[in-house]
């Protein structure tokens, strides 16, 4: 598995590092060796959080994360871009299309009503509050 991370400044790339690191082992993906995840920290968009891109397989992942936000919002985001990535490696979330866990979903759905993104939603909410009691960062 490789992790790089690049942008912004040593210590918030360190922060990612450990935040995916993390998120790797409580979503179970450590088995997943072939894995390898590039997260690049720096400035989106007014109200823009963070992306997560597949590349050519569901093995090579791409994560944007907004370098400027508050240090929750930047463990959160790291967090939830996580979550999609599991969605893609185990194939629970397909590239082409509007399928989660073999079934169509809907065109038109809302973002929020989205299976993998409440899912996201729910697991980033979840691991935020796991990863401060615990004490990792």
């Amino acid at each position: 598995m490789i992790i790089i991370c690049t942008g912004s400044t040593k210590d918030k790339r360190a922060l990612a590092e450990k935040t995916v690191a993390w998120s790797i082992e409580k979503l179970g993906l450590k088995r997943m060796t072939s894995l390898n995840i590039d997260v690049k920290l720096r400035k989106l968009k007014e109200g823009e959080f963070g992306f997560c891109d597949i590349k050519d397989n569901n093995r090579n992942f791409t994560i944007e994360v907004n370098k400027n936000v508050l240090l929750k919002d930047f463990v959160s985001t790291i967090i939830h871009e996580m979550v999609h990535v599991k969605q893609f490696a185990r194939k629970e979330m397909c590239v082409y299309g509007m399928r989660w866990k073999s079934k169509n979903i809907p065109e038109k759905t809302d973002y929020m009503d989205l299976p993998w993104e409440k899912e996201a939603y729910r697991l980033e909410e979840k691991f935020v509050k796991l990863i401060w009691e615990e004490n990792i960062l």
